[in-house]
């Protein structure tokens, strides 16, 4: 699998996760559900990293994942801040 390919199915994994973390199909992301997801994430690295190391492959496409969920609660929360 070359590096475009990786990206591109970790993009794909991520914009899934977001999408199973909404309780309805056109119900808006809130900030709950994110926090939800974000700390399911977290629990989620946290087995991972402990169970394959840190380092490992699938940690770090946890890691990313986390990362995702982040970038959009702070979306979120600045969208929030400017209305």
């Amino acid at each position: 699998m070359t590096k475009r390919q990786l990206e591109d199915s970790l993009r794909k994994q991520t914009r899934n996760f977001i999408e199973d973390s909404v309780q309805a199909a056109n119900e808006k992301v809130t900030e709950e559900s994110i926090e939800e997801s974000i700390e399911k994430k977290r629990n989620e690295l946290i087995k991972v990293g402990t169970s394959n190391g840190l380092h490992s492959k699938k940690a770090v496409e946890v890691s990313q994942q986390l990362d995702q969920l982040l970038n959009e609660y702070d979306r979120l929360l600045k969208e929030k801040m400017t209305k």
